[in-house]
């Protein structure tokens, strides 16, 4: 909302997000296809169209379809549909080359899994449509550093079909003092933590609960709902002094996630 992509009403969110999915889609449809894949579902469009038109009584050979010079994969022109292909064709290998140094400490952006792949996949398209719709700008290197915060935030944000629910893993958290997430040696130490802590009891135990999120918060962003319902409910084996660390200190003020007046 405060970078002007939604608008001020959250009533308008659903609808304006759906109508931009829309557009995104069709740009992708029309200038992120191959001329060759272009050409085919043109023939497929023309020939429903014969179809449509003649009904059933046509007799005799089809007719083959002269293709333009503009068409053609060898035309120097310009204007030519392949001259434009192979042009960005060189500018996709120089996002290839940079989307693989994005972040790469971060799951999210690097690795090969399904999940890595996807998100480079989808910031490429990012990068070569916005260099389709801005020919004097094009494509330039960092660029896709630049895209990376944005994409990461709005994946995030909005990925909500992946979020599992608290009460899916926290109240057995909760309820049962974490007993049935960690050994008996590390129960012991983290309920030494809970019973000492200034805080209290149950400030720490939240605290903990909330480090726990924090210290597979990279898996969680890379992963589906199964993915991250199944490691939620059965919690890694983890560095119990470091976790407890972690949730010693976070802090709680909340100012910082506060709207502007």
């Amino acid at each position: 909302m405060i970078l002007g992509y939604l608008p001020p009403s959250r009533d308008l969110w659903e609808k304006e997000l759906s109508e931009n999915r829309k557009k995104y889609a069709k740009l992708k449809e029309e200038l992120l296809l191959t001329p060759s894949e272009l050409a085919r579902m043109k023939e497929e469009a023309f020939q429903s169209n014969e179809h449509n038109n003649t009904h059933s009584d046509t007799a005799g050979p089809l007719i083959r379809h002269e293709i333009s010079h503009e068409d053609h994969p060898l035309s120097l022109g310009k204007a030519s549909v392949w001259h434009q292909y192979f042009e960005h064709t060189e500018i996709a290998e120089q996002i290839d080359r940079d989307l693989q140094r994005t972040h790469p400490e971060m799951k999210f952006f690097s690795g090969e899994s399904s999940f890595g792949r996807k998100h480079r996949e989808s910031m490429r398209n990012v990068l070569l449509l916005f260099s389709k719709l801005n020919p004097a700008i094009r494509y330039v290197q960092g660029m896709n550093e630049v895209l990376a915060p944005l994409y990461y935030v709005f994946s995030t944000d909005t990925d909500e079909k992946n979020a599992v629910k608290p009460q899916y893993y926290g109240f057995r958290w909760i309820t049962l003092l974490l007993t049935q997430e960690f050994n008996l040696q590390s129960i012991l130490r983290i309920w030494d933590s809970l019973i000492s802590s200034p805080f209290g009891i149950q400030e720490m135990l939240l605290r903990v609960c909330c480090a726990m999120l924090l210290c597979v918060k990279s898996r969680l962003l890379s992963g589906d709902f199964a993915a991250n319902l199944k490691l939620l409910q059965h919690y890694p084996e983890i560095n119990i002094e470091h976790l407890l660390q972690v949730a010693q200190d976070l802090t709680p003020d909340t100012s910082y996630y506060r709207l502007p007046s």
